[in-house]
């Protein structure tokens, strides 16, 4: 053990401890003791006062006597019998006019030392000799009690004068001199003791311990940090112990993070030959670049070969010598793919010979010895452009060429366009002329019957003929009123109002045919805006529709159901019938203008029925099965956009 682990018993933290814990106790020692002084004080002054009350009712008939018999010699006899009292210091009497007579002792003041005797008259005593009484002032607390002195002369009280006794605090410290002296005698037997028996346990369970740690400490060194291992010598589980098991582990830990430091510093130097190794035999051009400088530190052969240049001319260039940036764009260049803000980049670098050749930089921030790098692989891009230029130049021209086709393509479109309409516009053409035909056939049937009704002065018989002439008019209205609807697409006219009671409105003016049972169930309950005329179009199609298939001929159901229901944000109104439904193939047909399965007609309804939907930005959806019915589903919104 060196001479640097000796510590003095001056010096050392146990004694430290030892001394503070020692002064706490005497000053814990000492204001306990202080405390139970002044307790014992208090006590005793309380006895003294009692026993001052005893005094005055032990002595007040003798000195009544005396007064009234004005015996001198009696009145100084029990003055002195008083002072004898061990806790009266003083005594003071005086007549019924006040006068003082009688004084003995101490009366004024704290206390006086030596006896100053008494001095009695009956007569009254002097200022003098009442004033050889009076003690100069010093720190012993004054008591007294007052009474009244009375004679009983026949059952009658006659008042004679009054008495003054005094006590102080010197009589209480001559009675607690001996419990000072035991109380002080006590602190200081229990505090050596204390001290004696602290100072072995700190000695044994604290200086000799952390003596111990102290020898292992200055004993460590890096050949022993693998087997280091310290025993304080100390019984269970004790701070002392915990601390020589951590400093134990704390070297363990020390030697494996040293062993994997060595054994790091050799994989890094072994990866930094392996780099090295690469870049100098990689195929790829590397370069080596310091970004503060711009100067080049290394290159391989890769870069030597391709830039024409040896090693040594290489590395001795600064990076503006190869690359055709100016200095401040190079160095800007440098900046940002040090901070990785970018990690490729586009130049042109000059070779040896003065040609110019298109690159590609992919440059990494790298460390080598503390010393940051950039790692910069250069491919050469010269021949890549070359080819893109050309792919460039053929892109142009193809764009020019798809431009014309388009534009070819873009009047077929249109001539087929004009084709398409001229043949639905025939088709229109061929299905209204049929349309209109039998009813003006009928018109014309009507127009004779009337006329030959005329000739023959019969004219109650033209009215069955105008009624027919009226119903083919209008049907030809309907077909007319059908075409404009289809080609001509109006804005819609939104107004607010309930959806179920709007629904009852329009299905209360439908005129539904004897032997179909209509049945509601509406269940929407809001107000919403809506186009009401149009809306109204596309729910008397629906039913009329749903009326016409129940009255087919296969049919057999006899139930028409209008229900109106809340989903997510829309509302819902549905038409179903139970009657012939519709196969597959119809139902996929049915939007198709100029389609229809009725025998009038020209299979535009639905259609129409779609489009008015549409404006309101719904959807329109049909599920139907043959020989079972058809459900028709309408979904709006219940905020309508603008159309």
């Amino acid at each position: 053990m060196g001479n640097n682990t000796n510590i003095s018993i001056r010096d050392s933290i146990a004694t430290k401890m030892l001394v503070a814990v020692l002064a706490l106790y005497l000053l814990i020692a000492t204001c306990v003791s202080i405390i139970h002084l002044w307790v014992e004080y208090r006590y005793q002054k309380e006895n003294i006062i009692e026993d001052l009350g005893d005094i005055e009712r032990a002595f007040t008939p003798g000195l009544a006597v005396n007064l009234w018999d004005l015996d001198e010699n009696s009145l100084q006899a029990s003055v002195e019998g008083m002072l004898k009292i061990p806790i009266l210091v003083g005594v003071k009497i005086s007549n019924n006019e006040q006068t003082l007579v009688a004084i003995g002792g101490i009366v004024k003041g704290h206390g006086k030392k030596g006896d100053v005797g008494f001095h009695i008259n009956l007569s009254g005593l002097s200022d003098e000799e009442a004033a050889v009484h009076e003690a100069e002032l010093y720190t012993f607390e004054m008591f007294e009690r007052q009474f009244q002195i009375s004679y009983n002369l026949d059952g009658k009280t006659i008042p004679l004068g009054g008495a003054t006794i005094y006590s102080n605090s010197s009589v209480i410290y001559r009675s607690m001199k001996s419990q000072v002296t035991m109380l002080a005698i006590n602190v200081f037997m229990t505090l050596l003791t204390f001290a004696l028996a602290l100072l072995w346990a700190v000695n044994h369970y604290l200086r000799k311990p952390l003596g111990i740690l102290t020898d292992a400490t200055a004993g460590i060194s890096l050949n022993n940090l693998g087997s280091f291992s310290v025993d304080t010598k100390t019984s269970g589980h004790n701070e002392i112990k915990l601390l020589g098991e951590a400093m134990t582990a704390m070297t363990a830990n020390l030697h494996e993070a040293i062993s994997i430091r060595e054994e790091t510093e050799a994989f890094l130097r072994e990866s930094e030959e392996r780099f090295h190794r690469m870049f100098r035999e990689h195929n790829a051009v590397m370069l080596l670049i310091e970004p503060e400088s711009g100067e080049i530190v290394d290159a391989n052969k890769a870069a030597c070969k391709f830039y024409g240049y040896t090693r040594e001319k290489l590395i001795s260039l600064p990076i503006e010598k190869i690359n055709t940036l100016p200095l401040h764009e190079t160095k800007d260049v440098m900046q940002q793919a040090k901070e990785n803000q970018k990690n490729y980049f586009e130049f042109k670098h000059r070779l040896a010979s003065g040609e110019i050749r298109n690159v590609d930089v992919y440059p990494s921030a790298i460390v080598i010895n503390n010393h940051p790098l950039l790692f910069s692989i250069v491919h050469d891009t010269t021949e890549r452009k070359l080819a893109e230029d050309e792919l460039t130049k053929y892109r142009d021209r193809l764009e020019v060429l798809v431009e014309e086709k388009t534009h070819e393509l873009k009047k077929a479109q249109s001539e087929l366009l004009q084709r398409e309409r001229l043949a639905t516009l025939g088709q229109v053409t061929a299905t209204v002329s049929h349309e209109l035909r039998n009813p003006l056939g009928t018109i014309k049937t009507a127009l004779f019957s009337i006329d030959d009704s005329i000739e023959r002065k019969e004219p109650h018989l033209a009215t069955r003929s105008l009624e027919l002439a009226e119903r083919s008019i209008e049907r030809c209205v309907n077909i007319i009123e059908e075409l404009n609807s289809y080609t001509r697409v109006k804005g819609l006219a939104i107004s607010e109002a309930s959806i179920d009671d709007w629904l009852k409105v329009v299905i209360e003016e439908q005129a539904i045919p004897e032997g179909i049972l209509c049945e509601l169930n509406l269940s929407c309950d809001i107000r919403t805006s809506f186009d009401q005329e149009k809306l109204r179009q596309v729910m008397v199609n629906l039913i009329a529709n749903g009326v016409h298939a129940l009255q087919e001929e296969d049919s057999d159901g006899e139930l028409l159901q209008i229900s109106t229901r809340l989903l997510n944000g829309e509302y819902e109104i549905q038409v179903s019938d139970n009657g012939i439904g519709m196969s597959d193939e119809t139902r996929e047909k049915v939007f198709e203008p100029l389609f229809s399965t009725k025998g009038f007609g020209v299979g535009l309804g639905m259609v129409i029925v779609k489009s008015i939907v549409e404006q309101h930005h719904g959807e329109i959806s049909i599920e139907s099965k043959s020989g079972e019915g058809t459900t028709v589903s309408l979904r709006l919104p219940i905020s309508p956009q603008e159309s």
